[in-house]
């Protein structure tokens, strides 16, 4: 691999691992760990300067907004004993757009000698088995990963704000491990009724998997907004411990300029519910 090659590589993680952290948390956090920290985001930025009558003034280099990397991110039970939802995310600065596409938990993968569900994996070896399985079960190059329980789900829609949602048609339902009573039309969801609609779509069988997709993308659209990056510093002190994920601090702090340029660009497309194949290179 050529060096160019290698650091377009780390461009597409970087951005990655944005679109993952945001969906959860929000960009207001990785810009609160740049200011708790006295970083100068001049140098994340690029900025250069220019003299006119003897002022100094500050001029910012946009980011080059190019490349992609896909993050799988999961949704579980609190004691991690059940997967709610396996999702392969693909952020695309070339075509300014996210793709989600949700995998069956039920799909079997082989890592090293044994066969199991990407379910029974994930509760054998966590996250990281996950993510050797789903890497076997769909061939595609996982950059990095994000889990969340049940509990901590619902802690991090408190913090964000809720979800909106508008119905064509109310919905009632009753099992044995939850409920769900939504109304007709627009309304909001808090984090335990968001986690709920989403596994209310497998209850509903047939495109299940294409209607977690669109809900997730939704998320994306609604929390990746110029607003987020505004809030205040407590969202970040929250919020970075309640998940697994193999994200680090150097991940967050080189993803601020690319949240900016995402979040504010005439560019940027809706994100789509997509296939696998769309995710192979």
């Amino acid at each position: 691999m050529t060096e160019e090659e290698k650091k377009a590589r780390k461009k597409k993680i970087i951005f990655g691992c944005f679109i993952a952290f945001i969906i959860l948390f929000g960009s207001v956090s990785i810009l609160c760990f740049l200011k708790s920290y006295d970083y100068d985001l001049s140098k994340v930025f690029g900025q250069g300067t220019e003299k006119v009558q003897g002022e100094e003034e500050t001029t910012t280099k946009p980011v080059e907004m190019e490349g992609s990397a896909t993050i799988l991110l999961t949704g579980s039970s609190t004691n991690k004993d059940e997967l709610y939802f396996v999702a392969l995310i693909k952020a695309d600065l070339d075509n300014m757009q996210v793709s989600v596409c949700c995998l069956p938990t039920s799909a079997i993968a082989r890592v090293g000698n044994v066969s199991a569900t990407l379910e029974e994996n994930f509760k054998t070896g966590g996250a990281k088995q996950l993510v050797q399985a789903a890497n076997q079960y769909t061939g595609v190059k996982i950059d990095r990963y994000v889990a969340v329980g049940e509990k901590n789900f619902k802690k991090a829609t408190r913090y964000l704000g809720n979800y909106s949602l508008t119905l064509d048609e109310k919905i009632t339902y009753n099992g044995g491990d939850f409920s769900l009573n939504l109304v007709k039309g627009k309304q909001t969801l808090t984090g335990d009724k968001l986690m709920h609609y989403i596994r209310y779509q497998e209850k509903q069988g047939g495109e299940y998997l294409d209607a977690q997709a669109r809900i997730i993308c939704d998320m994306i659209d609604q929390m990746v907004c110029e607003r987020n990056i505004d809030e205040g510093e407590e969202l970040f002190n929250q919020l970075i411990n309640i998940v697994d994920s193999d994200i680090s601090i150097v991940d967050y702090t080189k993803s601020s300029p690319y949240i900016q340029g995402y979040a504010g660009s005439e560019k940027r497309q809706s994100s789509v519910s997509a296939e696998i194949s769309d995710f192979k290179e």
